[in-house]
């Protein structure tokens, strides 16, 4: 058996709500809410067992999100939230639509559901309650002012950050010149450059001193034997005139030595 109060969409039933349970799809026990307190007594049928398995509940036209299991002969105390469809598509209101925080406002999400809210300075988690809402604070990008879509689940709406900076003012008077820095390191040396053009050629310079005699050559070789000379005179004839040469060069002597000798005292 369950008892206990019971709620749609976040607020109390009325008295004479249907509460019921169902298994397997099919409704198994009812209740009508007095108000305060309702009460479910789940009965398998005869020859069938409802044992460990799982019960859907509802309040009126309400789910409830929250399953119980059936255990024979328990009595469990369970408060029924029951939660209806959506009226319409998931929406989110900004307030206020512009500045740098902002609350966001959701309705018509599943009940329970997660919503993370995006296109702030960071991602914001929310849940919806039972009957589809949530509200959530954002902050928004300061680095990038200007329209931003905030977008929850399948629901967008703009928000306008304003800029934290004002407009830039006049330029200032250029300062005074810096002290000159020290001179860098030489670079290195550059290539080579293309050879130039040859000049025009200098005067001639003078004559220089005539250099030493050079080592005689050596002895050349005996040339071809010269032309054969004419056959001399008859030897006698030859012979005379040395002789006679040498005659009179004899005597020319000894008249000189005769004229080179002193006389003898008498």
């Amino acid at each position: 058996m369950f008892f206990g109060s019971a709620s749609i969409d976040g607020a109390n039933a009325t008295a004479g709500t249907k509460v019921s349970a169902e298994i397997d799809g099919k409704e198994v026990a009812t209740s009508n809410y007095n108000g305060t307190l309702y009460s479910l007594t789940v009965a398998a049928p005869i020859g069938q067992s409802f044992k460990d398995k799982a019960i859907t509940f509802k309040v009126g036209a309400g789910r409830v999100a929250a399953a119980g299991k059936h255990i024979p002969g328990e009595v469990t105390s369970q408060a029924m939230s029951a939660t209806t469809a959506p009226v319409g598509p998931p929406t989110i209101t900004i307030s206020p639509a512009n500045g740098i925080i902002a609350i966001v406002s959701g309705t018509n999400f599943a009940p329970n559901a997660a919503v993370n809210i995006t296109g702030g300075v960071a991602t914001v988690a929310a849940t919806a309650d039972g009957a589809g809402r949530f509200s959530a604070m954002i902050v928004g990008d300061v680095t990038k002012p200007g329209k931003a879509t905030i977008t929850a689940g399948a629901a967008t709406a703009d928000f306008t950050v304003v800029s934290v900076t004002g407009a830039a003012g006049p330029a200032g008077p250029a300062g005074k010149d810096g002290v000159a820095g020290k001179a860098g390191v030489d670079g290195k040396a550059g290539a080579a450059g293309a050879a130039g053009k040859d000049g025009v050629a200098g005067p001639a310079g003078a004559p220089g001193k005539a250099g030493a005699d050079g080592k005689a050559g050596a002895d050349g070789k005996i040339g071809p034997a010269g032309p054969k000379g004419a056959d001399g005179a008859p030897a006698p004839v030859a012979i005379l005139w040395i002789a006679l040469v040498i005659a009179v060069v004899g005597i020319v002597l000894s008249v000189l030595a005769l004229a080179r000798k002193p006389a003898k005292a008498a």
